[in-house]
């Protein structure tokens, strides 16, 4: 980040950018059409190295909606995240899990409780998290490692639940206008209804999911 700024700031070309923006996307949509095998690559790459360094993705997001168009970069950042949640809570459950578990999940009942359940719902427990924005992405990553939530779950809960935030920030790269619209703003109010449902459901007949496996 602090390299971005200095050559944002620093040089000719990155103070031209700051005062016209869309030379940027215009740049990144050059090179992407130049590089239709590595950019989708890159984009994975850059993607995994912010959320495991606990930075922002959004920018990652809506320069991939300036290099693909909306339809591509809603695919291939959704990709990225649920590949980069899975390697951060690799990297999480590698690095601090044993340590949680044995010093403090051990000694506190309700967290041993609550550890079952994700356990047992960690998908309708992660994109609970992404829907609402419980916390920023790349540190809740962090925080699934600590649970028993499997690795398919989380990638599972990131690929449906970042999908309305995704495409946001997406849309603003590819096409800032659309945001305003009202079928780009119907299309969001769908997305989070449809995903939000299910969730809404097993809190309202809990006794049904119970008896289908998820508690």
């Amino acid at each position: 980040m602090i390299l971005a700024l200095v050559a944002l700031l620093g040089t000719e070309r990155g103070r031209t950018i700051a005062h016209h923006p869309q030379i940027l996307g215009q740049d990144v949509a050059r090179w992407t059409a130049a590089h239709p095998i590595l950019s989708p690559l890159i984009v994975i790459a850059i993607y995994a190295a912010a959320t495991v360094l606990l930075l922002p993705v959004w920018w990652i997001q809506v320069l991939a909606g300036c290099g693909f168009g909306m339809v591509w970069g809603v695919i291939w950042c959704d990709i990225a995240a649920a590949l980069s949640s899975g390697l951060t809570l690799l990297l999480s459950r590698w690095l601090a899990a044993e340590w949680y578990h044995s010093t403090i999940e051990s000694r506190l009942q309700k967290l041993r409780r609550l550890n079952e359940k994700l356990g047992h719902n960690g998908f309708m427990a992660v994109m609970a998290v992404r829907l609402i924005h419980v916390f920023p992405f790349s540190l809740s990553n962090y925080l699934f490692g600590l649970t028993n939530i499997s690795l398919i779950g989380v990638a599972m809960g990131t690929l449906l639940g970042n999908l309305p935030a995704i495409t946001l920030y997406v849309t603003l790269g590819a096409d800032p206008h659309r945001v305003a619209t009202l079928e780009f703003i119907l299309l969001q109010v769908a997305m989070n209804l449809v995903l939000l449902t299910p969730l809404a459901l097993r809190y309202l007949f809990p006794e049904y999911f119970k008896r289908i496996g998820i508690e």
